[in-house]
């Protein structure tokens, strides 16, 4: 589960997530421009490949290059959260990205929410992907909810639209009328409306104003809170009880032949930068695909060969 959303004025700055997840732990990692980057696949699905034109900062529990989220130095942002109703598009001739994959992809190559849109036309997302929605949003105010339901891509686009998405199809939410199918659907609509309870109040959303909200918002599994500012270009942060910590994204170098840089998430001390450790992006994807729920949710048969998959994925793209 996730809860999502920004400021309802038409140029807002900020956007907010509670990360929702019954694992704990999580890393945060650089991502350089330049580099040859493929999808991981496995035969008969055919692999993608394209080369990042810019960098971004990304989050992630299950390796480098599968972020849950992220910002690219253009000020794109791409969000996701759950949404059981998915139903991705049928195979056809397009090569496949895994659904996390495709956000790096889009963190990659796009500068704004359109561009982000265009490209999705490029790619189809696997059938074996975790079942989510997407929420972008760009610096001009541009915001974004991208869906799959029913074999289609729907896309609910402007500055206008009410920017919040939990569990749920969006325009159902939009929609709601106070009765729901189960708990975890209630649950959805409840966190979509103390949002937008909040968002009606009006007024500019500031990052304090937003941490406000999504303490309100907040599940007894919520791991992580982001709160982005487009405006100086800075991501702040709380994992768990930790105070609030900040990233400068201004001071970040992207370059081909810069060091790659990670964070480890449960670290209390003050936010700084590690050199990329193969280590350590290990343990991390280790400690969330070894856990017994997330193998039965993903229907995995061996943690073993997937956590070898991506490990020696994201080190071939990283050499």
């Amino acid at each position: 589960m996730c809860t999502i959303f920004a400021g309802v004025e038409n140029t807002t700055t900020v956007l907010a997530k509670n990360y929702d997840c019954f694992v704990d732990g999580g890393m945060i990692f650089t991502n350089r421009r330049n580099m040859s980057k493929k999808s991981l696949v496995m035969p008969p699905e055919k692999e993608f490949s394209w080369i990042s034109k810019y960098g971004s900062v990304t989050f992630s529990q299950s390796g480098k290059g599968m972020p849950s989220c992220g910002i690219n130095e253009k000020g794109l942002i791409v969000e996701q959260a759950t949404l059981p109703a998915t139903k991705y598009q049928e195979k056809d001739e397009r090569a496949e990205v895994n659904c996390l994959e495709a956000i790096q992809y889009l963190l990659d190559v796009c500068e704004t929410v359109s561009q982000a849109v265009e490209k999705f036309q490029n790619f189809r997302i696997s059938n074996n992907s975790v079942k989510i929605h997407y929420f972008l949003m760009d610096k001009g105010g541009n915001k974004g909810v991208i869906e799959f339901l029913n074999g289609a891509i729907n896309y609910i686009l402007g500055k206008d639209i009410l920017p919040i998405i939990t569990n749920s199809i969006y325009r159902d939410n939009c929609t709601y009328k106070g009765t729901y199918s189960s708990e975890y659907e209630e649950n959805s609509f409840i966190r979509f409306e103390i949002v937008k309870s909040e968002l009606l109040k009006r007024g500019i959303m500031t990052v304090d104003r937003a941490f406000t909200i999504l303490e309100k918002a907040k599940r007894t599994d919520t791991i992580w809170s982001i709160v982005y500012d487009l405006k100086l270009h800075k991501i702040y942060f709380k994992y768990g009880k930790q105070r609030k910590k900040m990233i400068d994204l201004n001071v970040i170098d992207y370059g081909q032949t810069a060091e790659s840089y990670l964070f480890d998430m449960e670290s209390e001390e003050e936010f700084c930068w590690q050199p990329y450790c193969r280590e350590m992006n290990r343990k991390n994807i280790e400690r969330f695909y070894r856990n017994q729920k997330i193998l039965k949710l993903l229907e995995l048969p061996d943690a073993k060969f997937v956590i070898n998959s991506i490990d020696n994925h994201v080190n071939q793209l990283e050499e």
